[in-house]
């Protein structure tokens, strides 16, 4: 597990647990950086990567199995929080407030990664060094999940998973 701000708390957390090594990456490591470090550790040819902050029912055994060559990312709909227009021009076609007939598709922050390929990637960013790169260079699969998935980025996005745990945390 790489860590940078507060490593110190999850070092002490996991510190009896021999099957977790924290890795202090460093408070200005970014994400590429951070990949690399735990890659070079790492002795199985692939591994699963997340960022940690969000909630899904992914099926990992299908995630596995659509793995290719280098970096297999889960690509999923996000809840909608705003309402989406339909526009031509500068005329307003189509609102659809909260539309869940979403078209794009987002990073979830699960992935299934080449130990090889990450521990000699190049770029600080994982995001936008490594993954643009691969995409670009058609090195980069999508693993299309259609279920639950929810970031974890701000305090609402905390409040309303704590929410669905209270009704029946239907990530489970």
């Amino acid at each position: 597990m790489a860590t940078g701000y507060c490593g110190e708390y999850i070092r002490d957390y996991y510190k009896k647990d021999p099957c977790v090594t924290c890795i202090d990456t460093g408070l200005d490591s970014l994400t590429g950086e951070r990949v690399r470090e735990c890659a070079l550790r790492i002795e199985e040819e692939e591994f699963m990567l997340t960022y940690g902050d969000g909630v899904s029912d992914i099926d990992i055994n299908k995630l596995i199995k659509s793995y290719h060559k280098k970096v297999t990312v889960t690509a999923v709909h996000p809840p909608a929080r705003f309402g989406q227009l339909k526009i031509r021009g500068n005329k307003v076609s189509q609102f659809n407030e909260k539309s869940s007939n979403q078209e794009d598709w987002v990073n979830g922050g699960f992935f299934v990664v080449s130990s090889e390929f990450a521990s000699k990637a190049s770029g600080k960013s994982w995001e936008y060094d490594t993954l643009s790169c691969l995409a670009e260079e058609e090195y980069l699969y999508a693993y299309k999940h259609t279920g639950f998935w929810q970031c974890m980025d701000t305090q609402r996005d905390v409040d309303y998973l704590n929410k669905l745990w209270k009704e029946g945390a239907p990530w489970l």
